[in-house]
Parts: structure tokens; sequence; C-alpha cells
């Protein structure tokens, strides 16, 4: 909303852009699947677990259909604590929807209010 006319915001669950005529490149790209299933308070099952965690298996047709410039994701650090084999698919499948190899330098800056202990 910061660039008025010369940018176009897409807001939209990952499957209904996926489908969609809309254009094949953004500059970026963010994906937060709904994090219910993997959240330490998901204790019993859930009518909707089934998608849930389907919704991360988007990751790569999404990169591959938009060739952002950039991606983010976000989830819960239970997909790291209670769910390796998911969190190890969603890094396998952002890897190899990549478009680009080529060298890079990321930078992370933010405040974590949770505790690494356990990992």
């Amino acid at each position: 909303m910061n660039h008025g006319r010369t940018a176009a915001v897409y807001q939209m669950t990952a499957v209904d852009f996926y489908r969609s005529d809309s254009r094949n490149h953004v500059d970026h790209l963010h994906l937060s699947c709904p994090c219910q299933y993997f959240s330490a308070a998901h204790t019993k099952d859930g009518k909707n677990d089934d998608d849930n965690r389907a919704a991360l298996f988007i990751t790569q047709l999404m990169l591959e259909k938009c060739k952002p410039r950039m991606h983010t994701q976000e989830q819960t650090i239970g997909i790291v604590q209670r769910h390796p084999a998911f969190f190890a698919a969603l890094i396998n499948l952002i890897v190899s929807g990549e478009s680009q190899h080529r060298k890079r330098v990321i930078i992370f800056a933010f405040t974590v209010s949770f505790s690494l202990n356990g990992l």
C-alpha cells in the first residue's frame, strides 16, 4: 500500500492464487499456513487437521509459479519441536522451489518470546 499504484497486493489463499490467472511473478511472496495442527496447544484431532497439514505442500508450487525475489513464511515453533518431519519437508520444498541458485546474504532481526532450550 506504500507504493500506491505501482504495487498490486493479493490477499487470498495460496490455493486460490495458484489457480488464478494472476501474473506469474511477484516481488515478495509470504505464506503462512494455518498453525493449529502444529501448535503446542493442539492436543486432540481437529476437523481441519488434514487441510492444515496439506497447506504446507503448496509452497514449492507457489515458488515455481511466482518466482519471488523474496519469500517469507511464518509458523508456530511447534512445527520444529513437535513435527520435525514436517519442518524438514517444508525446508526441502523451499529449497526445491527456489528458482535462482546464487550466493545471498540474509539478515534476520527479531525479538523472540520463547526458549530454544530442548531443540
